[in-house]
């Protein structure tokens, strides 16, 4: 019998490896404004977090620049960047067993809907997820607890003792608490692994196949 019987997913680091379509359009907004290049592991830390809050502790800049720098990033990810995202290895086999299986699952993501949208149907998952619910263009409801919260009313109905959330930092970890699920965090992503692990998740996956086994109990091919 399954432990959870609503599954809310993290996007970026979870469910997709977001690394070239999100540091190739870093690189195009910053390079539009005249700023030099960042190092691998800077670009890494745009990856989960809204967009304006990474722009501005990697710049220094003020919001009115951070936010040319959101709209210049959306031009290049609009154009390439979402044809740019990768499922994990393994990943869709476990969201299509879960569905299967009769798990609401749900994408919980700072990304905003009209992408996360696009990806998720672009790997053809969109029939398993009840519904896809991120942040707004104007940067509205970017923050995770915000997002899983209208996750959550979405569904209309929730036994949060029944649900989990999965991603890769600790926003998801603290997210799930706030709501009063149970979270399960994955090393495989790009969230800072000491956060995650401060924020005190109610279990860890180190890869997507010991995901499946917490989450259906063997690994999906």
């Amino acid at each position: 019998m399954m432990r959870w019987t609503t599954v809310f997913w993290d996007l970026d680091g979870t469910l997709i490896d977001p690394w070239e379509g999100i540091t190739r359009a870093v690189g195009y907004a910053l390079a539009t404004m005249g700023h030099p290049q960042l190092e691998d592991a800077a670009l890494g830390r745009f990856i989960g977090p809204p967009l304006l809050d990474s722009f501005r502790r990697a710049t220094g800049w003020d919001e009115a620049h951070c936010r040319q720098a959101v709209d210049h990033y959306r031009v290049h990810f609009r154009r390439d960047g979402i044809r740019q995202q990768h499922l994990y290895p393994g990943i869709a086999g476990v969201v299509r067993d879960l569905a299967r299986r009769g798990v609401r699952q749900v994408v919980a993501t700072s990304k905003p809907t009209v992408f996360a949208e696009q990806i998720v149907a672009q790997h053809q998952l969109r029939p398993c997820f009840k519904a896809v619910v991120g942040s707004q263009l104007d940067g509205r409801r970017a923050a995770k607890r915000e997002v899983l919260r209208a996750a959550a009313d979405m569904l209309g109905t929730l036994n949060a003792r029944h649900a989990v959330m999965i991603g890769d930092t600790a926003a998801d970890v603290e997210a799930a608490r706030a709501l009063g699920c149970d979270s399960v965090a994955v090393r495989y992503g790009y969230g800072c692994w000491d956060e995650t692990l401060r924020a005190r998740p109610t279990l860890t996956a180190d890869t997507v196949a010991e995901l499946a086994r917490l989450l259906i109990g063997h690994p999906v091919a």
